[in-house]
């Protein structure tokens, strides 16, 4: 674990950064403050984001004497995606100038290496080096599955030993990703990871996302892209960056797509 990093806002006051990682994790006290949260019920709070998404420390861990003077005081860390959630579902006044303010003045700051080599100007940016961030570990996760899904479409034996390197693999790899729907930075709507979550899947849903994710696309200026499917010849696939501003309004407004939501 890195050493803490403090940032001041006159408008919001202090929030401290601990990078573990690789990634900033922000203590959850802080948030709470800087969005006037019921500084009592700070749990409550980091409840509203996933569990992997939130760890407690001890101030001994980090290696910063900021935190307390106390070294087995503990403190709970939220990470980056776990701050989205937190503040799409807080609902307070401060949530979104502070979420602008985290967008434009603090992650651009540290994202020093990395998937953090290119700090985000707006706030599609931001979504994107996000959703870069998340796809390079899922591909990761998955190459071996992957590996069992490709035998299926190579043609011979020098092919299989051809893709033994993990350079070869990877571009394999990522090649029936593309062809299956459910690429690195293109995803078509039946590959959404996250859509069960939140909806009872049916064809259905699938129509009515495929419509927010091409509204929102005409409202940021997003290619779509046509690929290959075994059953109706070609599909839509629409980038990372425009399902994750999706998420955001999902998480945001629990009415959206209401008649889909899962019980």
């Amino acid at each position: 674990m890195s050493d803490m990093q403090i940032f001041e806002s006159d408008r919001f006051g202090q929030v401290r950064i601990v990078e573990r990682n690789g990634e900033p994790w922000f203590v959850a006290k802080d948030v709470a403050a800087c969005i006037e949260y019921d500084p009592s019920s700070v749990n409550k709070m980091c409840n509203l984001c996933r569990e992997r998404d939130r760890v407690v420390v001890r101030a001994k861990d980090l290696t910063s004497d900021e935190l307390s003077d106390d070294k087995n005081r503990e403190y709970t860390l939220i990470s980056e995606s776990g701050l989205y959630r937190i503040l799409a579902k807080c609902n307070l006044p401060k949530c979104e100038p502070f979420e602008s303010w985290v967008f434009d003045e603090v992650l651009p700051s540290i994202r020093k290496t990395g998937a953090y080599s290119i700090a985000p100007k707006t706030y599609v940016e931001a979504l994107r080096a996000l959703a870069n961030e998340i796809e390079q570990k899922e591909l990761a996760e998955a190459q071996r599955d992957e590996a069992i899904r490709t035998k299926a479409w190579i043609g011979n034996r020098r092919e299989a030993t051809a893709m033994n390197t993990a350079s070869q693999k990877s571009k394999e790899c990522e090649r029936l990703r593309e062809q299956l729907g459910d690429a690195q930075n293109w995803k078509a709507v039946t590959a959404i990871p996250w859509l069960h979550e939140y909806f009872a899947l049916s064809k259905g849903l699938y129509g009515a996302v495929a419509n927010k994710l091409r509204a929102i696309c005409i409202e940021h200026g997003l290619e779509r892209r046509d690929i290959p499917d075994m059953k109706y010849g070609t599909v839509k696939a629409y980038p990372v960056e425009a399902i994750n501003i999706l998420l955001m309004r999902v998480m945001s407004n629990p009415d959206m797509l209401g008649k889909y939501r899962a019980v």
